[in-house]
């Protein structure tokens, strides 16, 4: 489920050169690795930043740890990269205003597991 969720984000930002992606689950974060090296070796739209914000209802720790690993990825790939924690008390509390995004950054929210628990009738929130 990961590499074609990867395909489909590289797709739809192949002309964005900042890219600000919110993972709602981010557990270890292996699968952003694959990205950032396509990201790095892209020749005709060069990545000015790519930020990635993991949300999370615990574990700051290891959030951050996660964050830690990928930014040293980003590091040996001399890809500009920023890395953000955000903790909710519940996932009903994430809201747009949560997220520092910038008016210039194409935002992806990569949810391919909670987003099903997430709905209660209508849920909706605006970045």
């Amino acid at each position: 489920m990961q590499f074609p969720a990867i395909q489909v984000i590289l797709e739809n930002v192949a002309l964005e050169s900042k890219v600000h992606l919110i993972d709602l689950k981010i557990r270890s974060g292996v699968q952003w690795t694959g990205l950032m090296e396509v990201l790095a070796e892209r020749e005709e739209c060069h990545i000015e930043l790519l930020t990635i914000t993991a949300v999370g209802v615990t574990g700051k720790q290891k959030i951050e740890e996660t964050g830690r690993r990928l930014a040293s990825v980003a590091k040996a790939l001399n890809l500009p990269f920023q890395f953000k924690a955000v903790i909710v008390a519940d996932m009903e509390d994430v809201k747009g205003q949560l997220f520092d995004i910038e008016g210039d950054e194409a935002v992806v929210v990569y949810a391919p597991l909670i987003l099903r628990t997430m709905i209660r009738g209508q849920v909706a929130w605006k970045i």
